[in-house]
């Protein structure tokens, strides 16, 4: 019996030796399709932020940061403060060598549940685009909610 722990099964079975927006989305997915994708997001997030006039966050967490698209994003938005986590050890060592001199990006390895236990901050957004549905565990899916819930600054989006 195969038994999926998502701790290991990125770095074994998912990633080779790439690690980029694409192959967040998928082992097989193309240039264009990852850009249609992340550029559908982008635009949905911005008219959101448009239609309710909702300041761009300045503090953000990225659940699942894969390649850091979303953690650029938020960058790019004005963000002053951005955590990441990810359960992927590559995916981590990537990002901790690309933001190893931003002091404004901290990066760490593991669950959320866990990260956000341990970093305990307040943050405008936290950001699972596209990771939620990982954790296959309902009992820790709701434990994940409820510790995203707390981390949350009054008036902050999910």
């Amino acid at each position: 019996m195969y038994l999926y722990k998502s701790e290991t099964w990125w770095d074994k079975a998912f990633y080779g030796e790439e690690i980029a927006d694409s192959k967040t989305i998928s082992k097989r997915t193309g240039q264009i399709a990852t850009l249609y994708h992340y550029a559908s997001v982008e635009l949905l997030i911005l008219r959101h932020f448009s239609r309710y006039a909702i300041e761009p966050p300045d503090c953000a967490f990225d659940v699942g940061s894969g390649a850091s698209h979303w953690i650029r994003f938020y960058k790019k938005l004005g963000a002053s403060k951005c955590v990441g986590v990810d359960v992927s050890a590559k995916c981590v060592e990537l990002l901790s060598n690309q933001y190893a001199e931003d002091d404004s990006v901290s990066i760490y390895h593991g669950v959320c549940e866990n990260i956000l236990s341990e970093v305990r901050g307040k943050y405008d957004i936290v950001n699972a685009i596209g990771v939620m549905f990982h954790i296959v565990d309902d009992e820790e899916w709701s434990r994940n909610i409820c510790k995203v819930s707390d981390s949350l600054q009054e008036g902050a989006i999910l």
